[in-house]
């Protein structure tokens, strides 16, 4: 989810610096690859805040001066595998759950071991944001230079958005097939 005014293409920076444009946007991120310097594979979900550019460094590093995520899920998803990601937004509790789930069939789901976590939203410099739009984004990535940094063929079943808690996860089947 992010919002339309304030997210940019260039998410991650280039070289010459790392000052993103990529404000007020909640997303779950997977990255597939290993190396050995990160490790990997990772789920990444995060969460940008409005702009900070009162901050000191926000010149330098623009959208990373108020981002906070996950680093350390070290999982890999399975391929060809009908998969739910839950992303719960709970400023109560200061932080953003995460979960991804093996759908087993048209009304189970069962935890995917290792893919559970919380975002801590008290990381955010400036926490305020507002988002208008949900979708699947596609960043450019000014590290890896002229050529694609990502080649993949995805089947999307459905992306929603539900206004409130969910009891429980099997019930978003029900309303994805709606």
């Amino acid at each position: 989810m992010w919002n339309t005014t304030s997210t940019g293409l260039n998410r991650t920076g280039d070289t010459a610096s790392f000052a993103g444009d990529t404000f007020e946007l909640i997303e779950f991120d997977y990255f597939p690859n290993v190396s050995p310097f990160f490790g990997g594979p990772f789920v990444g979900p995060g969460v940008f805040g409005r702009a900070a550019v009162d901050d000191p460094s926000f010149e330098f590093s623009g959208s990373f001066v108020n981002f906070t995520g996950l680093f350390d899920l070290e999982v890999a998803l399975p391929l060809d595998v009908p998969l739910l990601a839950v992303l719960e937004h709970r400023p109560g509790l200061d932080a953003m759950p995460v979960q991804v789930y093996r759908i087993v069939g048209a009304q189970a789901v069962l935890p995917l071991q290792g893919a559970v976590g919380l975002v801590p939203l008290d990381l955010l410099s400036l926490r305020a944001y507002e988002v208008d739009a949900v979708g699947l984004t596609l960043w450019h990535d000014g590290f890896s230079g002229p050529s694609p940094s990502v080649t993949a063929t995805l089947t999307y079943h459905a992306l929603i958005v539900v206004p409130r808690l969910v009891a429980r996860p099997e019930d978003l089947l029900h309303v994805a097939g709606e």
